[in-house]
């Protein structure tokens, strides 16, 4: 009877641990949350600037930063040949700020230029964006609760103005010309 009893919790055992094991693969987490640990704000000075910026997945070249009183400054380019996408910009705006204002304590404003670098032609601007710490209270975390698409979501908790030249690079882009 006690042999008979402990292999039939033997058994309910395996296969809750079974189910609860398949159940994995539906869980759906974002991309940049954090699975194991939360990862700690670091304070942000000239020595680790570099590694910092090392560490944020973007498809626009890096062109200028600078960084004094708490405010960090980048320019970001893109070419024609390089056939990036708006929503691969909205992105990398997305892991900047998120970077900027949720990965150190001491970053209070970031702003993005993006410039459409021509041969022969001065560089045109495409879009500028603005973040401060402060718009972090609509959204603490940035964690876009109401699944907005990037470019709704960046425009309603920051500052982001396109011009003229944004909607040229990408018509032109998808022409092909």
């Amino acid at each position: 009877m006690k042999a008979t009893k402990g292999w039939l919790v033997g058994i309910v055992g395996s296969l809750a641990i079974a189910l609860l094991i398949s159940l994995i693969p539906v869980i759906q987490l974002k991309a940049d949350e954090p699975v194991f640990a939360y990862r700690v704000p670091q304070t942000l000075d000239r020595m680790h600037l570099v590694d910092f910026l090392a560490s944020v997945p973007m498809t626009a070249r890096m062109e200028r930063v600078s960084w004094k009183d708490h405010v960090l400054e980048i320019d970001l380019s893109v070419q024609l040949g390089q056939r990036l996408t708006a929503d691969e910009l909205y992105r990398t705006l997305y892991a900047l700020s998120s970077h900027a204002l949720l990965g150190t304590t001491n970053v209070q404003e970031l702003l993005v230029r993006i410039l459409w670098e021509q041969p022969d032609e001065p560089p045109l601007l495409l879009a500028s964006f603005v973040a401060h710490r402060t718009d972090l209270a609509k959204d603490p975390r940035m964690s876009n609760v109401h699944q907005l698409p990037l470019e709704l979501y960046l425009s309603h908790l920051f500052k982001l103005t396109k011009t003229a030249s944004w909607y040229h690079y990408f018509m032109t882009s998808s022409d092909g010309s």
